[in-house]
């Protein structure tokens, strides 16, 4: 029982009280008019009895200099009940505070009587009716619980299976016979229906391409002559030219023609009249002349790059394009990787053709007006490229093979490609 209130502190009315001579009874009544801290200590023992703080901190002293504190004394416990920053030093539940704020609570608020007023006022009730009435409230809140509890987890399974369906028009639908084994089949048909999309999406093995090299256009420059030239002008230049031994003077001499007036030298000077080896030149560099030297630059141009050592690489490169396009057809058409031991062959093969046209063309460049190369000599030329270009088509035929292999694929009875 409350005996004593030592102090009270910062809340409302009460600044700074020490009522100290001042002691509760078993009954004891207090009395004064409005305004004068009555609901102010109703609120403070309250919140001793609850240990709700906000009921003495929202009545601290306006402009007060002091922190909210209370000091009660009960006549049980050796230590007074304090209340210091905010918080209790220990609760008394056995006070009951029954005011206004107790009838709005529990009761009513204004003129409705609400379901929260029925249940709170249940817990304040006495008797065995209330007593009685407050355990079934009790149980039944407890089964409306469970029962929503388990209503949302039943709905949350159906849900992984109903998808974006409602939920309502899932549980309506109806049942399927032998279902697991129509899903099954279906499955199998879905699978399937990939497998092909993925099939007919994936390329096929390519061909590669097989070297040309024209040798009608090649040794028909080797073989022309100009029989317009005169043949001492030809002779005389020729002796002059094979001091250099150097295809590259005659190019150069060729082209200094178009600098020569018939007077005097264009690069020295000298008067060039009465020189008979210009007048050669003359004869010798004529136009009929210098279109065959163009083509034979052009033809030796022609040849260096259809024999260039590339033509070959792309060999092996084609053999690896296909064989890496092989291993996803592996698993299903069980094909084998193209294997071919012959690159050394096809590169010397290549290299003999180079070598040998090179030559031919490098005497044509010394005596343009002589033809070059016997027919013996092409005859080696032409199987040794022959050798070359069967090195492809044989490679193009192991891939065609390949492919053919794929194509025999079947899905659904159909053709894959």
């Amino acid at each position: 029982m409350l005996v004593r209130v030592a102090g009270i502190k910062g809340i409302g009315l009460f600044h700074d009280v020490h009522p100290a001579s001042l002691g509760f009874k078993r009954v004891a009544l207090i009395y004064a008019e409005n305004g004068r801290g009555k609901s102010t200590f109703s609120s403070i023992l309250e919140s001793c009895s609850t240990g709700a703080p906000q009921l003495v901190d929202e009545r601290r002293t306006i402009d007060g200099t002091f922190d909210p504190s209370v000091e009660l004394h009960f006549d049980s416990g050796s230590h007074p009940v304090t209340y210091n920053a905010g918080a209790w030093s220990e609760t008394r539940p056995e006070i009951f505070v029954y005011d206004a704020a107790f009838v709005n609570r529990n009761v009513y608020s204004g003129t409705e009587v609400t379901s929260e007023n029925r249940k709170n006022l249940l817990d304040f009730a006495l008797g065995a009716d209330a007593v009685l009435a407050r355990l079934e409230e009790e149980s039944a809140t407890r089964e409306r619980n469970s029962a929503s509890e388990a209503k949302r987890e039943l709905e949350a399974q159906l849900k992984v299976h109903a998808g974006n369906a409602p939920l309502r028009g899932f549980l309506n639908l109806d049942e399927v016979p032998d279902v697991d084994t129509k899903i099954a089949s279906a499955e199998d048909r879905l699978a399937v229906a990939r497998r092909e999309v993925e099939l007919r999406a994936h390329v096929l093995p390519a061909l590669g391409s097989v070297p040309e090299l024209d040798f009608d256009r090649v040794f028909e420059v080797l073989n022309r002559t100009l029989e317009s030239v005169h043949e001492a002008a030809e002779a005389l230049v020729a002796d002059h030219l094979r001091r250099y031994a150097d295809p590259g003077v005659a190019k150069w001499i060729g082209e200094g023609q178009s600098f020569d007036d018939g007077q005097v030298c264009p690069y020295c000077g000298q008067d060039t009249s009465a020189v008979e080896l210009i007048e050669m030149y003359r004869s010798h560099f004529d136009q009929a002349y210098q279109q065959l030297q163009a083509d034979i630059r052009q033809v030796t141009e022609y040849v260096v790059e259809a024999t260039h050592p590339r033509v070959v690489a792309q060999l092996k490169l084609d053999r690896d394009r296909a064989n890496e396009t092989l291993t996803f057809w592996k698993s299903y058409a069980g094909v084998s990787p193209i294997t071919d031991e012959r690159d050394d062959l096809a590169a010397g093969s290549m290299e003999n053709v180079r070598n040998a046209l090179e030559t031919l063309l490098g005497r044509k460049a010394l005596a343009v007006t002589d033809g070059v190369g016997l027919p013996g000599d092409r005859q080696e030329i032409d199987e040794q490229w022959s050798q070359l270009a069967q090195i492809f088509r044989d490679q193009n035929d192991a891939i065609g093979a390949k492919r053919e292999a794929v194509k025999g694929l079947r899905v659904f009875n159909t053709p894959l490609l």
